[in-house]
């Protein structure tokens, strides 16, 4: 299921909320986001993850059955003072538990209108996307994609990257709150 999808119509939630129970851990990992995505409910849990995870490679080299190469901090070390493997680091995301999104979708299930397009708990306007560039801890790959759906949404086009020092991205925030103003729309709704 496509979280843009279930923009369109809310009360296809209880959909994403039992791929929760799915057997793969990526499907799961996301509906959760789509979930948080749609609703802004914020049902994060802390989850640890072994060191030296988060940092990902650029290309992951393929299993061909050798044993894999010690870390170079190990290679180069002293046999007497070699570094610990590091210690856990650890993330937060959205909740892959679906009794806690069920007893959201039943407390807050009522507040969303069928064809009405949501993000965050709001209905959808380019001011939403403003406000998410501006105030969510998200990755630079979101950070990519919401200045493209603010041009989509409002036909006008601010430069933005989120490598930029931050006062540029400030800078062109500012820019892109005062195009949101002006070709907001009907929240909600997709004019373009």
């Amino acid at each position: 299921f496509s979280a843009l999808l279930m923009l369109r119509n809310p009360k296809a939630l209880p959909a994403l909320i039992d791929l929760l129970d799915h057997d793969d851990p990526v499907v799961q990992l996301s509906a959760a986001y789509a979930l948080d995505r749609i609703t802004g409910a914020q049902l994060f849990d802390d989850v640890e993850v072994p060191p030296e995870t988060i940092a990902v490679a650029d290309v992951e080299e393929p299993d061909v059955g050798e044993p894999k190469a010690p870390a170079l901090a190990r290679q180069v070390s002293d046999p007497r003072d070699v570094p610990s493997e590091g210690s856990t680091d650890t993330i937060t995301q959205p909740t892959i538990d679906a009794s806690r999104w069920r007893a959201c979708w039943v407390e807050r299930g009522g507040a969303y209108k069928p064809g009405l397009r949501y993000r965050r708990g709001n209905p959808y306007s380019a001011a939403v996307s403003c406000w998410e560039l501006d105030a969510l801890p998200l990755t630079p790959g979101e950070r990519r994609l919401l200045p493209r759906e603010l041009v989509v949404r409002t036909g006008q086009h601010v430069r933005f990257d989120p490598h930029d020092f931050v006062s540029v991205q400030e800078e062109a925030l500012a820019e892109w709150a005062k195009v949101a103003r002006r070709h907001g729309g009907a929240a909600g709704s997709w004019t373009r």
